[in-house]
C-alpha cells in the first residue's frame, strides 16, 4: 500500500512541475522600442537607422542587424532575445548620428530613447566661427626677450 501511495504521488508530482515551471518561464524574445528625440530640431524626421545589437560576452555578433525606416522618429523590434547587449544606432541620411548603448533588454526594460543632437541647415555667408584664432596669442609672440 505504501509503495503504490509513493507512486501516486510520485506521479503526480511528476504532471505538475513542468505546469509550474512553464507559469513562470520567461519569454525567449522580447519586443525593443528606440525613441530618437528630435525634440531641439522642431521635431524633424530620421530618414533611417542602422542598428547593430551585439551580445555582451561576445558570442554572437549581430544578433540585429538590420537598416529600419523609423514612423515618428521610432522603431519597433519585434524579437530581440533576451540577454546584455552592446547596441550601435547609426542615423543616417542628411545629417549623421551615432549613438552606442551598453545595458540588458528584458521584459521590464525594453525601451530605449536617445535625444538627437541640434543641428542647423547651412546658409551660404552665415557662418560664424566660434573659435576664433589668433597668432598673437601663440607662446612664443607674447614672451619679451
Amino acid at each position: 500500500m505504501n509503495a503504490r501511495a509513493f507512486l501516486l504521488f510520485l506521479t503526480i508530482a511528476c504532471a505538475v512541475v513542468p505546469g509550474v515551471a512553464q507559469r513562470n518561464h520567461r519569454p525567449a524574445t522580447i519586443p525593443v522600442t528606440i525613441k530618437l528625440n528630435n525634440s531641439r530640431n522642431k521635431t524633424f524626421l530620421v530618414d533611417s537607422v542602422l542598428v547593430i545589437f551585439d551580445r555582451y560576452d561576445l558570442s554572437g555578433a549581430g544578433i540585429v542587424k538590420k537598416v529600419y525606416y523609423p514612423v515618428n522618429n521610432m522603431i519597433s523590434i519585434e524579437e530581440v532575445p533576451e540577454g546584455r547587449y552592446y547596441i550601435d544606432v547609426f542615423c543616417m541620411g542628411t545629417k549623421k548620428y551615432y549613438f552606442k548603448h551598453q545595458g540588458f533588454i528584458y521584459k521590464g526594460k525594453n525601451k530605449l530613447a536617445f535625444k538627437l543632437p541640434r543641428a542647423e541647415v547651412f546658409i551660404p555667408g552665415t557662418y560664424i566661427s566660434e573659435d576664433w584664432f589668433n597668432p598673437n596669442d601663440l607662446a612664443h609672440r607674447t614672451f619679451r626677450w
